[in-house]
């Protein structure tokens, strides 16, 4: 399996699949802001599937090359695609199992091998013994193969990897970059005039995919639907798939609307599904609600902030850490009572944004770590290139 001639040395990333989610849509940005005679990604999938991302990357000038980790061949295929390729950057982004990925990739003749942590979680695998021993081989794995070890907050290093990561000097933290030009657009009518929510109206989004349950729609509903009591305006947005599959989707559904009408508030819920225009959806909102009890970096926190739209969220770690960056975000440990979520909601929405707010909160971002110009130069002193 050999890639087309590239102008710049090849750089193998390693996911599951290139799905939409936060790792994969992050390394999408760093693909389309590499130079042209820059380094160049390849997208290395172990599902053996590419993912509904794939054409974007490839419009980004990257690579999807599907290569099933659950083959018995895998290890041969793999190590034989990076010698054919002559690939010497591995950038591996699959928790723990890296330690296996980067032992092949040592085979394969690569000279910069990286793991990358990007979750605050255990696999739920570790619980069981044999499960502990294959992934204590992992760690073993990873520490004697990895020449870098990245996490993108500290806390992810911290329960993913060690506690004392900060005594070895491969490891480091860095926060992946956002494309900020998407967010100074403000020709954002329609996006009201599609949900039907009146410009006078406040409008709260929840964005997360709700296949994942960490994200904690239902409290989300719950605190809105506590706000709404008080305040008879108002409307509360979900962004992302509803389920994993049709059947899970309806599943979901089903609860959300029980729980919508348990607390009167059906008419003022609406489910926006997968969406690619989250700027104009923020540029749109009053308020961002993040609910997730677990997660490594919120990209969704910057996103907002981009496009100056206030944001109260959970005090998981990861949004602690992005709270010392970006200014705007108020944290709630999801442990406080309802009522102190819903009251926050109604302060936050009494100073709605202006476009000179919105503008304002943009431009303190830029030139800063979470700038995606700043992010590439970091990642290609990372790679090397």
């Amino acid at each position: 399996m050999t890639l087309p001639e590239k102008s710049g040395p090849t750089v193998a990333h390693i996911l599951g699949s290139v799905d939409r989610g936060g790792v994969e849509m992050r390394m999408l940005e760093v693909a389309r802001a590499l130079p042209a005679n820059g380094p160049k990604l390849t997208m290395v999938t172990l599902t053996g599937r590419e993912g509904s991302l794939a054409a974007d990357y490839r419009a980004a000038g990257a690579e999807i090359v599907p290569i099933r980790l659950s083959s018995p061949w895998f290890a041969l295929k793999f190590v034989a695609f990076l010698r054919a390729n002559r690939i010497k950057v591995v950038h591996s982004h699959v928790h723990l199992a890296s330690g296996f990925i980067l032992a092949l990739a040592t085979l394969g003749g690569a000279r910069v091998r990286i793991a990358n942590f990007s979750s605050d979680g255990r696999p739920r695998a570790e619980q069981s013994l044999p499960a502990r021993a294959k992934y204590a081989v992992m760690r073993w794995l990873l520490n004697l193969f990895a020449t870098d070890i990245i996490g993108i907050s500290p806390s992810t290093l911290t329960v993913a990897w060690k506690e004392n990561w900060r005594d070895d000097p491969r490891c480091r933290v860095l926060m992946t970059g956002f494309d900020l030009d998407k967010f100074s657009s403000t020709g954002t009518a329609h996006i009201r005039d599609e949900l039907g929510i009146a410009s006078a109206d406040p409008l709260v989004l929840h964005i997360g995919r709700a296949d994942i349950p960490t994200k904690n729609r239902d409290g989300a509903i719950r605190f809105f639907g506590e706000y709404a009591i008080a305040n008879p305006k108002g409307a509360l947005v979900f962004v992302g798939r509803d389920g994993a599959d049709a059947s899970q989707s309806a599943i979901n559904r089903s609860r959300w609307l029980s729980l919508t009408e348990q607390l009167g508030v059906t008419h003022r819920v609406h489910f926006a599904g997968e969406r690619i225009d989250v700027p104009d959806l923020l540029a749109s909102a009053d308020l961002l609600l993040f609910t997730s009890t677990l997660e490594g970096l919120p990209g969704v926190l910057v996103e907002a902030r981009a496009a100056g739209t206030p944001v109260i969220a959970s005090d998981v770690a990861g949004a602690v850490h992005l709270a010392k960056h970006v200014e705007g975000i108020q944290l709630l440990s999801l442990e406080y009572a309802t009522s102190v979520w819903a009251d926050a909601i109604g302060d936050a929405l009494e100073d709605r944004p202006t476009p000179e707010t919105r503008e304002l909160a943009l431009r303190k971002l830029r030139g800063s770590e979470l700038d995606i110009d700043v992010a590439v130069s970091h990642f290609r002193g990372l790679w090397r290139t």
